[in-house]
Formats: C-alpha cells, sequence, structure tokens
C-alpha cells in the first residue's frame, strides 16, 4: 500500500500513529493460546511475532519493538490465561496465586512466568495475613469487594481488567462495508497481532469460542466442529493406541 494510502490518528495533539487497516478477519482463533504455551528460554517471542504478524501498526508506540517488551506482553497474557484455565478446572492453586488481605479486605495478585509454577510452594500457614510489599507491590485487583475471600471470583476480575486495558493500548478497528445488495455492515478488526490475541482471548474468556487443550500433546484445539465429548486430536489418539499395542506385546513376550 503506498503512503498516500496511509491513514494518520492523533494521540492527544502531537503523537502521530501511522496504520494500515487489518487485511482480513480472524483467521487462528487459538492464537493467544499458542503464543501463551511458547517457551521464551527456548523460543524468541520476536521472531515469533514476527512470523505470525498480519498487522500493520507498527508506528505506534504502544506496539513491542524487541525481545525484551515481549517478553513483558508474553509474561501478561500467559499469565491471564494461565489463571482462566486454573478457573476452568477448579484449581486450588488460585488460593495460593491470588493473595488476600484479612485487615483491608483486598486481593492481590503479583503476575509471574508460567514456567515457574511447577516450583512453586502452594503450602500456605493458617491465619497468613498477606501485606503487599511497598517497594514491589503486587497489583491490586480493583472492583473485588466481597467481605470473604473467593479465588475464582478475584482471578476472574484480574482477568476482565487486564483484558480492558490491553484492549485500550491495543485498540480495534471499525472497518464498515456494503455487500452486493446494498446492506451496510461493520466489521470489528485488530490492528496489531496484540489486539488480535487480546481480542481472542477476550472471546474464550467469554465463552463466545470454545477452546479444548489435546490430552495427549496439550495442544490447544477450537471445538467448533467437534462434538463435546472431543478429547484427543487424531493423530494422537493413533500415537496412544499404538503405544499401547506395543506396551501390551512387549508384556507378553516376557518370560
Amino acid at each position: 500500500m503506498s503512503r498516500a494510502a496511509r491513514k494518520t490518528f492523533l494521540i492527544g495533539d502531537k503523537t502521530p500513529v501511522f496504520f494500515r487497516f487489518a487485511h482480513g478477519p480472524v483467521e487462528n482463533p487459538i492464537l493467544f493460546a499458542q503464543f501463551s504455551d511458547v517457551n521464551p528460554m527456548e523460543e524468541s517471542l520476536f521472531d515469533w511475532a514476527e512470523e505470525h504478524r498480519r498487522y500493520d501498526v507498527v508506528f505506534s508506540p504502544y506496539v513491542p519493538k524487541d525481545e525484551r517488551e515481549w517478553r513483558r506482553e508474553h509474561l501478561k497474557l500467559s499469565f491471564a490465561v494461565m489463571l482462566w484455565e486454573m478457573i476452568l478446572k477448579d484449581d486450588t492453586r488460585l488460593n495460593g496465586i491470588i493473595e488476600w488481605n484479612e485487615g483491608t479486605k483486598r486481593a492481590y495478585v503479583r503476575p509471574f512466568p508460567k514456567n515457574r509454577l511447577s516450583s512453586m510452594d502452594f503450602e500456605r500457614g493458617e491465619g497468613k495475613i498477606y501485606y503487599p510489599h511497598f517497594m514491589f507491590p503486587s497489583r491490586r485487583i480493583e472492583n473485588y469487594r466481597l467481605t470473604s475471600f473467593d479465588a475464582k471470583t478475584a482471578a476472574s476480575l484480574y482477568i476482565r481488567e487486564e483484558i480492558c486495558r490491553k484492549m485500550e493500548c491495543y485498540p480495534l478497528a471499525l472497518r464498515v462495508e456494503t455487500d452486493d445488495m446494498g446492506k451496510i455492515r461493520e466489521i470489528l478488526e485488530p490492528t496489531n497481532l496484540l489486539s488480535e490475541m487480546w481480542y481472542l482471548f477476550f472471546l474464550a474468556f467469554s465463552g463466545k469460542v470454545k477452546l479444548r487443550r489435546c490430552s495427549v500433546c496439550g495442544k490447544w484445539e477450537n471445538m467448533e466442529g467437534h462434538r463435546k465429548t472431543w478429547s484427543k486430536h487424531p493423530n494422537c489418539a493413533n500415537y496412544q493406541r499404538v503405544k499401547r499395542a506395543r506396551q501390551k506385546k512387549r508384556a507378553e513376550e516376557r518370560p
């Protein structure tokens, strides 16, 4: 697209932001989940973003420009997705991740890398009261108004707040089209890769898109077109059958 086709928008009165409209509707509804599963210790997040980028908001001050900034965005999204999975599974570890201050009746959360979850100690002493540290404060969950602690409610509120914050930074663009019959329709499109992923996460969090992990490989799958009882990919199911058959044959061959 030529320079003349670029549109200029203003943030406040001084900061110009140039972008081209998105190329089309969202194509991969599990993109945000795939990004949250990327291990930043083994794979470059910047390279992953370049590979999956479809949108051309390259001049916005909010768009990550290097590996360090992508790591920061990955931490926030992967942590929110992890909390969402724990809510769906009624994971009791939420009680150790969401901190509760009995004195102020406030809930707090401190995002951490998902790969640290397996090494964390969730044993907590009875009567423990959490006080956020002054120098490195945890984030208070603003809209928590209950007088008693409920980890799932607090985690849901945190996710909702985080989605709102990120969609303000990475908004959607409104495009208006007219079909052959002259009927006008409006289309919301992401303006960059993070806009797309946080919007997809909103759709999954709100239940508008159904996702599930394969019970064998652990990778995400879009449940559209699948039966409610779906639990694994066909290739994974075949691998599991072959593996069981080999194990059975070895057991029979043993003296």
